[in-house]
């Protein structure tokens, strides 16, 4: 009877170990990067990481400078979590 019953209880905490690995891994999700750019005629990294707070909650912020032929001199990139 001792033997069924260690039998029993090994199978059982296997079973939940597994069952705990497959849980913690759909918690994890993959998040993914995405950007905004924002025109902005002067760029101010302050400025810019407003903006970008403001529209996204939690968000880096970049001034990349554009090409002189474009319209706009200066870009605001904002980078979040999709």
């Amino acid at each position: 009877m001792s033997k069924h019953i260690q039998l029993s209880f090994t199978i059982l905490i296997i079973f939940s170990i597994l069952v705990l690995g497959a849980v913690g891994d759909v918690d994890q999700e993959i998040k993914r990067q995405c950007y905004k750019l924002i025109d902005v005629n002067t760029c101010l990294r302050s400025e810019c990481k407003k903006m970008c707070t403001r529209r996204f909650k939690k968000a880096g912020a970049i001034c990349v400078k554009s090409d002189p032929s474009a319209q706009w001199l200066n870009r605001c990139r904002c980078v979040y979590h999709c």
